[in-house]
């Protein structure tokens, strides 16, 4: 086992990129649009291979940014360094993104990983007055994410079993990405 102990959720940085720019869901060679959250459900991606990704909105180009639904795109220069340290946690999908200075992946992490730490995360679950009895008992809202690290066991970058929206990662992974210039996301504690 690893010895690092600490992780960070992945978080968009608005305050140091607040012009940055907003990709859309990705597209087919044949133009038909894939749902992004194909790609943060923490599963090997199955569908047909996405070629293309519009900017839905235009900004400032960095290198890693959470687009539609919070999916994850990269520069190549990012990728390369989550598949040295992660190689196998980790599938990276290239896209043409038009008018990009770099060339970009969508980064879909594959690990889910049953860490989460509910004795000191704050979260509701979906109940039967919500109407929606195919969620009840799930994670409704997770508003302060605390994981156990020693369920995270050595992994690098995972998303959490029952609330995959969170893209965590670990300290080792966060020290690395954080010398990137023009990085576009923010790490905060989940430890």
């Amino acid at each position: 086992m690893e010895d690092f102990r600490r992780f960070f959720d992945t978080c968009a940085d608005f305050d140091l990129f607040a012009d940055q720019w907003l990709l859309d869901d990705p597209r087919t060679a044949d133009g038909k649009e894939i749902d992004s959250l194909e790609f943060t459900e923490g599963r090997p991606y199955k569908g047909p291979l996405p070629v293309a990704m519009p900017i839905a909105h235009a900004g400032r180009e960095v290198a890693f940014h959470l687009g539609a639904f919070d999916m994850p795109v990269v520069s190549t220069r990012v990728g390369q360094l989550i598949q040295r340290i992660a190689p196998r946690e980790a599938e990276l999908l290239p896209v043409d993104i038009p008018g990009a200075k770099e060339r970009h992946a969508i980064l879909n992490a594959i690990c889910l990983v049953n860490c989460l730490d509910e004795f000191r995360s704050e979260f509701t679950r979906w109940e039967l007055k919500d109407n929606r009895p195919e969620m009840m008992g799930q994670y409704k809202m997770i508003s302060t994410i605390r994981i156990d690290p020693l369920r995270a066991g050595g992994h690098h970058i995972f998303r959490i079993m029952g609330w995959p929206l969170a893209l965590i990662v670990s300290d080792m992974l966060k020290d690395i990405l954080e010398d990137i210039p023009n990085l576009g996301v923010r790490f905060l504690p989940v430890t």
